[in-house]
C-alpha cells in the first residue's frame, strides 16, 4: 500500500539554514518510513533554473539523500515552483515536472502542482512569471555564469515573496486554492489535489456517497514551520516534522 509524503517551501538558501538542516532530516525520516513516494513540490530552494550545476555542488548532501532514499525504493518526484523553475537536474532517479494533472499513486488518482499563478487576484506576480518563463530569459540565462545568475536570482527572489504571497493570511487568498481544488475534485475522477505556493498548510475533504473521501491538501511552508503531507493508506492528514500532527482527519 501507498505511503506518500508531500512537501513543499523549504526556501533554502544556505548550508546554514535551519530549513536546509531540516530537509536533510526529513529524508532520512521519510526513509525510515518506507515511503514509496516522495513529491516535492517546488521552492525547495531559493533559486534553482537550467541544468542546476551550482545548486548541487553546493547542496551535494541533501541531493545524496535524495539518491540514498531512490535506492531504498522510494520514488521522487520534484515539481517546478516559482523559485525553481525550467530545471533539468542530472539525476534518473528524481523525476521533474512544472505539474502533474492527473497521477497514479498506487490506484489512487492525484493532481499534484506548487500552486503559483491560480490566484486571478495575484497580477504583479503573473507578469513577473510570464517574464521568468518566457523564451528571452530562458535564451540569456545560457550565457549568465552561475555565480552571477544566483544574485540577480535574490532580486526575482525578493519581488517574488513581496508580489502577493504576503498577503495569503490577511487577505484571506489561500481559501481560493481550496476552492479551486475542491471544486476540481468535485467533477474529475481525482482523489486527491496537493498545492503549495501558500504557506498556509490546509486540509479539506468531499464526502462520497460510499463512505470514503476526496482530499485536498496543501503543505504550508516546511522552510519555517516544518509543515509537510502524509498519504498513507486511506488516511490523510497534515504533519510537522516532529512526528506531531498539526492538522488531522
Amino acid at each position: 500500500m501507498a505511503k506518500v509524503f508531500f512537501v513543499s517551501d523549504a526556501h533554502i538558501s544556505s548550508t546554514k539554514d535551519m530549513a536546509y538542516k531540516r530537509f536533510l532530516s526529513f529524508i532520512e525520516y521519510v526513509k525510515k518510513e518506507s515511503a514509496t513516494d516522495l513529491f516535492i513540490l517546488g521552492d525547495l530552494f531559493e533559486f534553482l533554473h537550467g541544468h542546476g550545476g551550482y545548486v548541487i555542488k553546493k547542496y551535494q548532501k541533501l541531493f545524496d539523500g535524495l539518491k540514498a532514499l531512490s535506492l531504498a525504493g522510494t520514488k521522487i518526484y520534484y515539481l517546478y515552483g516559482n523559485h525553481d523553475f525550467d530545471f533539468k537536474l542530472p539525476f534518473d532517479f528524481i523525476r521533474s515536472s512544472a505539474s502533474f494533472n492527473n497521477i497514479e499513486v498506487d490506484g489512487i488518482n492525484c493532481m499534484v502542482f506548487h500552486g503559483d499563478g491560480l490566484d486571478p487576484h495575484d497580477t504583479k506576480y503573473r507578469f513577473l512569471k510570464s517574464i521568468i518563463r518566457g523564451s528571452f530569459f530562458k535564451f540569456i540565462v545560457k550565457f549568465i555564469p552561475d555565480f552571477i545568475l544566483y544574485r540577480i536570482a535574490g532580486l526575482f527572489s525578493a519581488i517574488s515573496k513581496n508580489s502577493g504571497s504576503s498577503k495569503m493570511v490577511n487577505e484571506n487568498r489561500f481559501l481560493y486554492y481550496r476552492d479551486y481544488a475542491l471544486k476540481k475534485l468535485s467533477y474529475t475522477d481525482l482523489n486527491i489535489v496537493v498545492f503549495g505556493h501558500t504557506h498556509v498548510p490546509d486540509l479539506s475533504r468531499i464526502n462520497l456517497k460510499n463512505g470514503k473521501f476526496k482530499y485536498y491538501i496543501n503543505t504550508g511552508h516546511f522552510g519555517r514551520n516544518g509543515t509537510y503531507g502524509i498519504l498513507d493508506n486511506d488516511f490523510v492528514y497534515i504533519g510537522v516534522f516532529n512526528n506531531k500532527m498539526l492538522l488531522s482527519e
